[in-house]
């Protein structure tokens, strides 16, 4: 028996027993080996898709090139081979138009080549082939005991062969599920992708795996998974050619050579030979794309294409990320919406408290204080400092009017530690606000800034705009140019603050200024439609407090004017025992100024005696025009009798008569008087009397046990030349100021904030200083005091029974 007698023997025996693929193969190309005269046997088997001949064992090639030498469809001779299920017969390989050289198998030494299919019943396993170094054409006997091996071995070889791949498909199997219980258990998209990274790799030997992801709307976005593979701008040709193809495709692209590769430019910045790319779609909508590149080998310097089994892997690689990714994207939404919703849930519980807080607050100037508690505390809208301004419409100008918040990050850490603990919610801090003095708040440095602001609702700048406009503003920065943001920079310290305009029935009554100077943090969007949505209920509250305000204002005049008509009617009542009483105190009174003079024209050498006589003198012929005034008041009488005097010598006497009840209450009394004044045309008697009302109510004002400054009174005279030449004497108090409210109704007759007061103090000295063609100012420092100034003109003394231009 010969040796391919003997090779058919053993392969015979091979065939009747089972062996695994591997050492299966290297008998059968051993048995080729003895049977036949060669250098080199190679079997290459079919894969489960039928488009790629693998290389599964040599004798002769490079030991590497076994599992790793591919051949995808009609490529090669071997191809040939299979496709045409006959054997070949070439002297030199290499001039065979199907021919395909791989270098790196190590063929390039062998010329002659003879090869045949491996078949089993009809179906084509692979192909086997022999080479040989020398030219030499090979016998019909050598072809035909290579197809009596092949038609041996076939049965045997299809059934390892295909126990392999079922092992293979099982262990892809479990691998792809224990990827998909990771997919699962992934929430980020870059974790989804990292696990998606490494199992293409593990079970293609994929050299690089890149994805490219898609929005909402199914367009890709600019960047790429994972970063490190390269910028954006390097890898934009891909994206722009071969991605982009595939997202809008909706198919895999298989390229088996790059650098042949026409449709898409730049390939080679992603792979070195080979591709394929596949979209990752689920539910109908693309999540994105797949690029995995080059079937890395044990010899790292040859990459080869993936087979069409995985090819298969890929795609389902592709469809457990997509679902993953589209899960991933989902479960995001759901998140952000139930964030969304919660937020909504809280701001409009919030609001509803807020607005509550408003509703119930209908003092206008407490309401302000409330609204900026909303805005600032950490329970409300949380912002660090606040600014209500309200809309002048006479003036057309936006004047600031409170400021609330700190105005360093100690006065800060100082507040927000008193808060902590005392204040649990809202309620709690908007009544321990309005516990706070209203001095205390109107006083505070942030609060004076506030007040300082004004602009024209006419200028350039935000704030007028954001009113003009009706909408709010988030300001990052302002560039210089404009003065009235120029100003409110400044003013602020800062050029990062939000506007929102307050806006009732269509009109602006004002606008709200917020910022975040303290802890810096950025006022955001979400922040923004907070305050917009939180300046609707507040607009309205103000817009009420106004109305209200109106109403108590019409009230409060209605209930004066009942006041003063049974004011009226008790005076004319008692007109009549006025007038009889005044006249019966005329004559004792008389009896005591004559007695007084007598005195004092006697007490020559004994001047304490003739001092005080003279006091008595003056305090007695002051009574007697009282009481003359009371004549004439009763009479409905109203002049004055005119002649030239000294304001100097009316202040210094005033103080003179009064200057123990001034020392009595604890009041330091300072005179500063200008010597030489001009004199000026008064009735003395009734300028004195105002003099010492403004004295007796500036000290009445320091005796209120809530200020403790000190107690002081000055008492002021000047020229003022500005205009009409006017002579000054002014009164000024350290009493704390009048409240803003009262301020506008000082002057009104009966209105008094005295338990015992009658209201008509003021009013009476305003109107004898109008009687004189004077005008009584007021200049009220809340916090600090009140200044009255007389002001009289300059000129010659008139007739003794002179009528007065103006209010007589």
């Amino acid at each position: 028996m010969g040796d391919g007698d003997e090779s058919l023997s053993s392969l015979s025996a091979i065939s009747a027993g089972r062996l695994e693929l591997g050492p299966l193969l290297m008998r059968v190309v051993t048995a080729v080996s003895a049977a036949l005269p060669c250098e080199v046997v190679a079997l290459l088997l079919l894969d489960e898709t039928q488009d790629t001949l693998m290389l599964k064992c040599s004798i002769g090639l490079s030991g590497w090139a076994n599992n790793a030498v591919r051949l995808p469809r009609d490529r090669g001779v071997s191809w040939t081979i299979v496709r045409e299920r006959r054997t070949l017969r070439m002297r030199q390989a290499s001039a065979h138009p199907d021919y395909y050289f791989v270098p790196e198998s190590g063929e390039g030494r062998f010329t002659s080549l003879m090869g045949t299919p491996l078949v089993d019943g009809g179906d084509v396993v692979g192909a086997l082939y022999v080479q040989s170094e020398a030219e030499r054409d090979y016998t019909d006997d050598e072809a035909a005991r290579l197809e009596a091996i092949c038609r041996n071995a076939g049965g045997a070889v299809r059934l390892a062969w295909r126990m392999e791949q079922s092992h293979e498909r099982a262990r892809i199997l479990t691998e792809l599920h224990t990827l998909s219980q990771l997919l699962s258990a992934s929430e980020g998209s870059e974790e989804i992708l990292s696990h998606a990274q490494r199992y293409v790799a593990s079970l293609t030997g994929a050299r690089r795996v890149l994805f490219w992801l898609a929005g909402d709307d199914g367009k890709l976005e600019g960047g790429h998974y994972p970063a490190s593979a390269g910028e954006v701008s390097w890898l934009a040709p891909v994206k722009d050619g071969l991605v982009a193809h595939v997202a809008r495709e909706r198919q895999p692209v298989d390229i088996r050579d790059v650098e042949g590769e026409e449709r898409f430019p730049e390939l080679s910045r992603v792979a070195r030979r080979s591709l394929q790319a596949h979209p990752l779609e689920y539910g109908g909508g693309l999540v994105g794309v797949m690029v995995a590149a080059d079937r890395s080998v044990p010899h790292e310097a040859n990459d080869y294409p993936f087979s069409g089994d995985e090819g298969q892997t890929l795609a389902t690689v592709s469809r457990l990320t997509a679902q993953a990714l589209s899960r991933a994207r989902t479960h995001r939404r759901l998140a952000m919406a139930l964030d969304a919703n919660q937020r909504n849930v809280r701001e409009l519980s919030m609001l509803f408290q807020l607005s509550t807080v408003m509703q119930r607050t209908v003092d206008l100037e407490k309401l302000l204080r409330v609204i900026l508690s909303c805005v600032t505390v950490g329970s409300g809208l949380g912002f660090n400092r606040a600014i209500l301004f309200l809309v002048n419409e006479a003036s057309g100008r936006l004047n600031g009017v409170i400021g609330l918040g700190p105005s360093s990050e100690e006065e800060a850490g100082r507040i927000w530690s008193e808060l902590e603990g005392k204040t649990q919610n809202l309620a709690d801090f908007v009544r321990w606000l309005l516990a706070k003095d209203t001095l205390e708040i109107a006083e505070s440095p942030f609060s004076g800034v506030a007040q300082s602001l004004s602009f024209s609702l006419e200028e350039d700048g935000v704030l007028a705009r954001a009113v003009r406009e009706g909408r709010a503003i988030n300001v990052q920065g302002i560039p210089p140019g404009a003065p009235a943001d120029n100003a409110l920079t400044e003013a602020l310290a800062g050029d990062r603050f939000a506007v929102a305009p307050l806006v009732a029935s269509g009109a602006a009554v004002g606008a709200i200024l917020v910022d975040n100077k303290i802890n810096r943090r950025p006022i955001t969007d979400a922040d923004l439609e907070l305050l917009t949505r939180f300046t609707a209920p507040a607009s309205w509250a103000i817009e009420n407090a106004k109305l209200m305000e109106r109403l108590s204002t019409l009230n409060g005049e209605l209930v004066s004017l009942e006041r003063q008509m049974a004011h009226v009617e008790r005076v004319s009542a008692l007109g009549e025992i006025y007038a009889e009483l005044a006249h019966e105190l005329k004559n004792p009174l008389v009896t005591i100024g004559g007695f007084a003079q007598r005195l004092a024209r006697r007490a020559t050498t004994d001047e304490t005696t003739a001092h005080y006589s003279a006091i008595i003198v003056d305090e007695v012929e002051r009574l007697e025009k009282l009481l003359r005034n009371t004549l004439d008041v009763s009479r409905n009488v109203h002049r004055v009798n005119l002649s030239l005097s000294d304001l100097n010598r009316v202040a210094e006497d005033v103080v003179d008569v009064y200057w123990r009840m001034i020392i009595d209450n604890g009041v330091e009394c300072a005179l500063s008087l200008t010597p030489n004044l001009p004199l000026v045309s008064i009735d003395e008697a009734q300028i004195r009397q105002v003099v010492v009302n403004l004295i007796l109510n500036a000290v009445e004002a320091m005796g209120c046990p809530r200020h403790g400054t000190a107690k002081r009174l000055t008492i002021r005279t000047h020229l003022a030349v500005e205009g009409e030449p006017m002579v000054r004497l002014s009164v000024t108090d350290t009493g704390g100021g009048v409240a803003p409210y009262d301020l506008a109704k000082i002057m009104d007759p009966f209105f008094t904030t005295k338990a015992t007061g009658t209201g008509l103090g003021l009013p009476l000295c305003n109107k004898i200083v109008r009687m004189h063609r004077g005008v009584l100012e007021i200049d009220n420092q809340l916090g600090v005091g009140v200044t009255f100034t007389i002001n009289l003109p300059c000129e010659s003394a008139g007739q003794s029974d002179h009528a007065p231009r103006g209010d007589a």
